[in-house]
């Protein structure tokens, strides 16, 4: 499936040829933020909209299912990257897993890296770090799809939020 429409260089200011040679984390904190900020990614219908059913394809999906992991897997794949477990890009937990096992868990948020909560039933939320350093309460600023205004992991928008990292966060570098 082809996205609903191609990224619009310059995209969030940042040309074609710099947007290539930017760090990986960065080119998908850029293309989320267009996703978030331009695009006004939310549901159309329950977990279906263009660009959260172009989302749920790249990971082997039909519409309808939660899509957080989704839409970052498919920010990857829009900056013209590849990474992540082979089998079920749309489940957190299996990040969470293909992270452990090839030693990608970080100590600390870093922008552009994941941020992901694995519940003790299996199900999860993943987001992106849009910051390195917290803000004065303690907080990272984040972007996140499948959520709302109160955090809920089956929302229906792509927002902005500011989590904190906390024992319970596994942060990820994909890259």
């Amino acid at each position: 499936m082809k996205p609903p429409k191609p990224l619009p260089f310059p995209l969030m200011g940042v040309t074609e040829d710099s947007f290539i040679r930017l760090p990986h984390n960065h080119r998908l904190a850029i293309v989320l933020a267009w996703l978030c900020d331009v695009e006004k990614v939310h549901e159309i219908r329950t977990n279906s909209a263009p660009w959260i059913d172009y989302a749920l394809a790249t990971c082997g999906l039909d519409p309808g299912y939660p899509w957080c992991a989704a839409i970052v897997n498919a920010g990857i794949e829009l900056a013209g990257l590849r990474s992540g477990p082979d089998k079920g890009k749309a489940s957190v937990a299996r990040w969470v897993t293909w992270a452990k096992k090839n030693g990608r868990l970080l100590d600390a948020p870093e922008r552009g890296a994941i941020g992901a909560i694995v519940n003790k039933n299996g199900t999860g939320h993943m987001w992106v770090w849009t910051t390195d350093t917290p803000n004065a309460s303690g907080l990272y600023s984040t972007i996140e799809g499948n959520t709302n205004l109160g955090g809920a992991r089956e929302g229906t928008h792509m927002l902005r939020r500011a989590r904190a990292s906390t024992d319970r966060v596994y942060n990820i570098k994909w890259w």
